[in-house]
């Protein structure tokens, strides 16, 4: 609303004088005075006030107006002169990358502060930036040093060299809101696994081959769901949570984080809900509830472990029939004849047979339940024959019936045990739970 003119207020009639007596003039003239006053006076000088308080309302209020805009005006501008006392270009050389970075602004006098948040992105492309902490800085030359901790491509897994650079203020976010991760493409263990190379923080590994290293910059964290069954290689670039060889299994989380110098820390959460630590680790449990006539671990084994445990407990058969062990190379179960060999009395007797007998006896009787141990030892030296002790008990038809065994055998074949079979040599295993363990190497 704008400011508007005044209203005019009509002439008052003069007051008549004394004089006018005389004249015959003073009653017309008091009745024009008194006429003008009731009838006009007392409205337009009301009117007159209003529209002085409805200016005045407005001057006021275009004052205040003028003055919060005068001082968004100032702020502004002062805003715009940090601004510009805190962006910059650059054309020196840098790889996208973690860790120091040194560059040269092409603007000196900027007023940029050691321990400042700063980001460096590419001019031509700035999907492509560094952010960190600025760590030395002379207006006087525009010389920056900037320890970065998080970086950007505009290509998943590609880091270009950019020689031009704009270089501001940033902030840290103070993380009081949903962070939503980008899940990356699957990749496959190997020997060296690159994580600097994938498109997100979060996403799976399939495979089985050993891990021995992990390529991740410092500060960065990956976590990973296991999808086939590689061991994680605890070494000098791999600090492995419990400081051992770790037997990763399906379903398995690894959290990685990069310490730096090529070193990586990885913590594991298991999908068993078990606690890590420890010598020994239970792998597989099977507990049959559809009759089977062989019940396979075949590549269960690694070179993780070097003993193993298997644990048998109330395993029955569907016919008079007796359990056995065969050893498997390369995931397949031996049934050469002379692969086995038992030693009775200290003697070692020439492998004839075709497998390990585990049930007591010479059968295990329909419907009574087998239970105990086997060992297996040295199953990752192709030189040297495997030991397996057996140690069962069983309730055969006679009462009390109970058969005992306690024998050592060996696997004979030059060749590094990649699992096991358990088999019934007539009819079917209908029962039972076998539970294997690994024993950790020294």
């Amino acid at each position: 609303m704008a400011i508007t003119p005044v209203p005019t207020m009509t002439d008052t009639p003069p007051f008549p004088a004394l004089a006018d007596r005389a004249e015959g003039t003073y009653n017309a003239k008091a009745y024009a005075f008194g006429s003008h006053m009731s009838e006009k006076f007392n409205g337009e000088l009301v009117a007159v006030a209003e529209s002085a308080l409805s200016n005045a309302i407005q001057a006021a209020t275009s004052a205040a107006s003028a003055a919060e805009e005068r001082a968004l005006a100032e702020t502004a501008a002062a805003n715009a002169v940090v601004v510009a006392s805190t962006a910059a270009t650059s054309t020196t050389s840098l790889g996208v990358g973690t860790g120091s970075k040194s560059l040269t602004l092409a603007q000196t006098g900027k007023t940029f502060s050691v321990g400042q948040q700063v980001v460096i992105a590419s001019t031509a492309d700035p999907r492509d930036w560094m952010s960190g902490t600025l760590t030395a800085f002379t207006a006087g030359t525009g010389a920056m040093t900037v320890f970065v901790t998080s970086t950007g491509s505009a290509t998943a897994g590609v880091f270009p060299t950019r020689a031009a650079w704009t270089v501001a203020l940033t902030t840290i976010h103070s993380g009081t809101g949903i962070i939503n991760e980008l899940e990356f493409d699957p990749v496959v263990s190997a020997a060296t696994v690159n994580l600097d190379g994938v498109n997100g923080n979060f996403g799976h590994m399939t495979g089985s081959v050993a891990v021995t290293a992990f390529t991740l910059g410092q500060g960065r964290r990956r976590r990973i769901v296991i999808d086939g069954a590689p061991i994680i290689t605890n070494n000098a670039n791999i600090i492995v949570q419990g400081g051992k060889n770790y037997q990763a299994a399906p379903g398995d989380a690894l959290d990685v984080v990069g310490e730096g110098g090529g070193v990586v820390r990885v913590s594991i959460l298991r999908t068993s809900g078990r606690a890590l630590g420890g010598s020994v680790e239970e792998l597989m449990t099977v507990t049959v509830g559809t009759p089977v006539a062989n019940i396979d671990f075949l590549s269960l084994f690694s070179s993780g472990f070097d003993k193993y445990t298997i644990d048998f407990q109330g395993i029955k058969t569907s016919v008079d029939s007796f359990v056995s062990l065969r050893a498997a190379v390369a995931g397949a179960a031996d049934a050469t004849t002379g692969s086995y060999t038992t030693a009775l009395g200290g003697s070692v007797t020439t492998g004839t047979g075709n497998s390990v007998p585990v049930s007591p006896g010479n059968v295990l009787a329909t419907g009574r339940g087998m239970s105990g141990t086997v060992t297996i030892d040295n199953v990752n030296d192709a030189t040297t024959l495997s030991k397996i002790d057996v140690r069962t008990v069983c309730q055969n038809t006679a009462t009390p019936g109970w058969l005992g065994r306690d024998e050592m055998y060996g696997y004979i074949a030059a060749s590094i045990v990649s699992g096991f079979r358990i088999l019934a040599n007539t009819g079917n295993i209908v029962a039972g739970t076998i539970r294997v363990f690994g024993h950790y190497n020294a």
